[in-house]
């Protein structure tokens, strides 16, 4: 009986048939669940400190993820909202466990599915919005409140 309705994408990908770019994609997102996976075992340990550091590595891999934004809308925004998610945190806040979990299930999400359809990746930020963390740009807000004044 077929369980899982998503075909893994190494199969679907064969590293050896695809382009460059669709292979970095995968090396890209596979690093950054790895990323979150170490921020998750450090918190279990906790070790803030250990998942603070996975965290900001995983800062670092998120801007060449959103160089391969033309994969899709739904990926573009995903990835771009994820990115402010962690870089919209105060200098002194630690993530917490369910907020790592939540950008884990994004990044595993767009691993199985690189070319994610726009609403599906909008549902996926409001859940990342509804753990706390801000997916929008910082200075999103400030024109808010001057556009509103």
């Amino acid at each position: 009986e077929f369980t899982d309705r998503y075909i893994d994408t190494n199969k679907l990908y064969p590293a050896d048939e695809i382009s460059p770019y669709i292979t970095t994609i995968f090396e890209l997102l596979s690093e950054a669940s790895d990323k979150l996976e170490e921020a998750l075992i450090s918190l279990q340990d906790d070790d803030q400190i250990g998942s603070d550091d996975a965290k900001n590595h995983l800062l670092l891999i998120l801007p060449e993820l959103f160089c391969c934004r033309s994969a899709g809308e739904g990926f573009k925004a995903l990835i771009n909202g994820i990115f402010h998610a962690i870089r919209n945190i105060k200098a002194d806040d630690f993530l917490s466990y369910e907020q790592i979990v939540i950008l884990r299930v994004a990044i595993n999400k767009l691993n199985k599915e690189p070319f994610l359809p726009f609403d599906d990746a909008i549902e996926l930020i409001m859940k990342i919005d509804e753990k706390g963390l801000t997916t929008e740009p910082k200075h999103f807000a400030i024109l808010s409140d001057l556009i509103n004044e």
